[in-house]
């Protein structure tokens, strides 16, 4: 794919300590379409964010089209 996310980590907010805690690291370069990460442990958290560390040379520019979380309450 020309236009891809290829590496990030996915990042949780942990409000008591003031910090963002990397919950998946993704590396290796794919540019696949859909990638679904299963977290080892539950993590409870209000906010997450994706941390682009690379992208598809095309014209370097980071593309998310859509991104979903799932838990239980």
């Amino acid at each position: 794919m020309r236009w891809a996310v290829k590496d990030y980590d996915i990042e949780v907010r942990n409000e008591s300590a003031n910090s963002w805690t990397t919950v998946v690291s993704e590396r290796g370069g794919r540019t696949t379409m859909t990638r679904m990460h299963a977290l080892e442990k539950p993590v409870r958290t209000s906010k997450f964010r994706v941390v682009i560390k690379s992208v598809a040379p095309a014209d370097g520019v980071a593309r998310l089209l859509e991104l979903e979380a799932w838990g239980r309450p």
